[in-house]
């Protein structure tokens, strides 16, 4: 029999090349398919069997698995499953790409065959934000209100960002190993786009696929300066432009990704030379 090849028009609501739905069976994906488009799965209770050409696995709530283009797989659920599956042409995110390079390359790498994880499991403590998203996204795919469509992509970034820091983090071996340069600057990037969060130097040399010394070494030669002192400084960056639109000065340290005001102040008052108070004084005089 003929394997089934899906386009992403296949969903009669597809719009823009996405499409969002949660769903408990699909009587067409129990048979062998492949898509034109990638798909990812995300459990949200009960359990699911993905079987691919080479293996065959399980999915319980907080699993997720992403099927690139081509990719022939089939799916058996469960009379407890209930899952989300969100399906998107390369073309729909093509726009965002600059924006999430962690992710943009994790795709490149799916599509082209050298990274198929099994599942990627979301950690305990990150379920409610990941399970917020992906609902923010089917809410807004479902309601179709003015812009619904950017706030969906700007939602998918941040979900294939998380995604791809969740399989490095379980597999950092398994990140292509371009070249020194090309992958520091792929970090600097993802810290220019995410320096808010809770970023390591760990992280970053999972994430690259070196040693800490060896990341510290590229880093300090490409950038100028430590990883710490350039994570730093983008907060700062950041913690000033707020000054300048009127933010409170107690709320500044937990919107630039400290988790506490005196590592926040400590480091304002290095990098600019002055307490955030005196430099709002400074500002309003200016």
């Amino acid at each position: 029999m003929e394997e089934k090849r899906f386009i992403i028009n296949y969903y009669k609501n597809a719009d823009s090349g996405i499409h969002i739905q949660k769903i408990k069976n699909s009587v067409d994906a129990q048979k062998p398919h492949s898509h034109e488009y990638f798909q990812i799965y995300y459990v949200l209770q009960g359990s699911l069997l993905h079987i691919t050409e080479k293996s065959q696995y399980r999915l319980a709530k907080g699993d997720a698995f992403i099927i690139p283009p081509k990719k022939t797989h089939s799916i058996h659920t469960e009379s407890d499953s209930l899952f989300y599956t969100f399906s998107f042409t390369e073309e729909s995110l093509d726009s965002n790409r600059h924006s999430f390079p962690l992710a943009a390359q994790f795709l490149k790498d799916l599509g082209e065959g050298k990274s198929l994880p099994d599942k990627i499991s979301v950690p305990n403590e990150a379920l409610l934000f990941v399970e917020s998203l992906i609902d923010k996204m089917h809410c807004e795919f479902q309601e179709k209100q003015i812009g619904y469509i950017e706030v969906i992509r700007a939602s998918a970034v941040i979900l294939l960002t998380h995604l791809a820091r969740y399989h490095f983090e379980s597999a950092p071996l398994s990140i292509p190993q371009a070249n020194n340069r090309a992958r520091i600057l792929s970090c600097i990037k993802f810290i220019d786009a995410n320096f808010t969060e809770s970023l390591t130097l760990n992280d970053m040399a999972k994430w690259s696929a070196m040693s800490k010394s060896e990341f510290c070494r590229h880093f300090l030669d490409l950038s100028g300066t430590t990883f710490q002192k350039y994570l730093h400084t983008a907060r700062i960056k950041h913690a000033v432009a707020l000054i300048q639109k009127n933010y409170s000065i107690s709320s500044l340290y937990a919107l630039c990704g400290y988790n506490d005001f005196s590592t926040f102040y400590r480091n304002f008052k290095r990098i600019m030379g002055c307490s955030p108070c005196q430099y709002r004084k400074i500002s309003e005089n200016i």
